[in-house]
């Protein structure tokens, strides 16, 4: 079975290539195939070959000159972005990540949650406490209002406190951050503009890209080649009446 395919693969290989052969060079079996057209043939697909391989490093040049044309314009934009996201976050930062859930109290980079309210974090004053029956986490607003979770004693009391402390921590981190939150602001504004106006890098390529589009236009190689080769086309048909391909 295997040898079967194989051999079916040769030959319709075989097939696939003497198909090629005569459109490539029409006239029949003799023009196609017979030394006495041999040099006929090299003439034509040295002509070929001439106009295919100018064509393909002038395709290669231009592409990656596009191609960086589309990197500079890409990072301009995601600098933007970027700029624009840290702003939009500093602006309205919301809840931020998530920290820790202990209980009803669940603990984000910028508000505590305790059931279905915010609490900011800003000037909170965090205390552990326990009782007989209970461990509390006393959560004390700015404005002097209390806020008293618990938590049943089958919670280890480690976890409670390390909670608690942990609150304590995004509370001094939060209040850190509306410290520099303005001064944060007014560098990003800055980056964002100087972001938007840094355009020299595409401005760099777009001009490489005129440069090598110029070139190619000046070029007299690729045109020589084609006419060189449109010759060659002709001279094939005058020999058997038939024109090949280019």
């Amino acid at each position: 079975m295997a040898a079967t395919v194989w051999v079916l693969l040769v030959l319709l290989g075989g097939a696939a290539y003497i198909g090629w052969r005569l459109h490539a060079y029409p006239g029949g079996w003799a023009y196609a195939f017979g030394d006495a057209y041999a040099a006929e043939r090299r003439d034509l697909a040295e002509a070929r070959r001439g106009v295919r391989e100018l064509e393909r490093a002038a395709r290669r040049e231009l592409s990656e000159a596009k191609g960086k044309v589309r990197g500079e314009e890409t990072r301009y934009r995601e600098r933007i972005r970027g700029a624009e996201q840290r702003l939009k976050e500093l602006q309205n930062p919301g809840r931020g990540e998530l920290q820790q859930t202990l209980g009803e109290l669940t603990l984000y980079q910028h508000v505590l949650r305790h059931r279905s309210e915010d609490i900011p974090l800003a000037g909170l004053k965090v205390r552990f406490e326990s009782s007989r029956h209970k461990y509390y986490i006393k959560v004390t607003r700015p404005n002097g209002r209390v806020r008293d979770v618990h938590y049943p004693r089958t919670q280890p009391e480690d976890a409670v406190r390390r909670f608690a402390v942990r609150i304590e921590n995004a509370v001094a981190d939060e209040n850190d951050f509306l410290t520099r939150r303005k001064g944060l602001i007014a560098d990003t504004e800055t980056e964002l503009i100087h972001a938007r106006a840094n355009t020299l890098s595409q401005e760099a390529a777009r001009e490489a890209l005129a440069r090598v589009t110029a070139r190619h236009s000046a070029d007299d190689r690729l045109p020589a080649a084609r006419a060189e080769l449109d010759a060659a086309r002709g001279r094939w048909h005058a020999e058997t009446g038939h024109l090949p391909r280019t």
